[in-house]
């Protein structure tokens, strides 16, 4: 979670960034 923590981030690019991660 702390690589998230860098700049304020919305939820939905927050979602879209978890989805590519998982899907990697």
């Amino acid at each position: 979670a702390d690589e998230y923590c860098v700049k304020p981030i919305d939820k939905d690019e927050l979602k879209e960034k978890v989805s590519k991660v998982l899907a990697s």
